[in-house]
């Protein structure tokens, strides 16, 4: 087993610069890995087409993905289907994360100074 966390800290809305993110990628698309392990698919994927290439490369490879739900085999169509509601909900928080912090900037822009706002996170 190896763990692959140099990207902690970076963000995930692509793959670009998370050069860990780019050896996962690699060393499934070599054979090398037959089950990608993850705390939670917000976790190594906030970007759609990052996520959807890393699922088509699981299923061309047979390499199963894992988190806290369960183990997920991208060659099926119910465990695809799950883990593309699971990359557009990261996708989502990402978004919402940036316009949070959007109106936060702007608020305090507003003033001149940092000011407390309160963002509606409700649906």
């Amino acid at each position: 087993m190896e763990v692959i966390d140099e990207d902690q800290a970076r963000s995930g809305s692509t793959a670009t610069h998370r050069t860990g993110f780019q050896r996962l990628a690699t060393e499934v698309r070599l054979g090398k890995v037959g089950i990608v392990l993850m705390l939670e698919a917000s976790r190594l994927a906030r970007n759609n087409s990052d996520w959807y290439r890393l699922m088509e490369i699981c299923g061309v490879s047979g390499t199963l993905i894992a988190d806290e739900g369960g183990v997920y085999n991208p060659r099926e169509p119910n465990d695809r289907l799950l883990l593309g509601v699971k990359g557009t909900i990261s996708e989502a928080e990402l978004l919402r994360l940036r316009r949070d912090e959007e109106a936060r900037a702007y608020a305090s822009g507003l003033t001149g100074r940092k000011k407390r706002c309160k963002v509606d996170r409700s649906p």
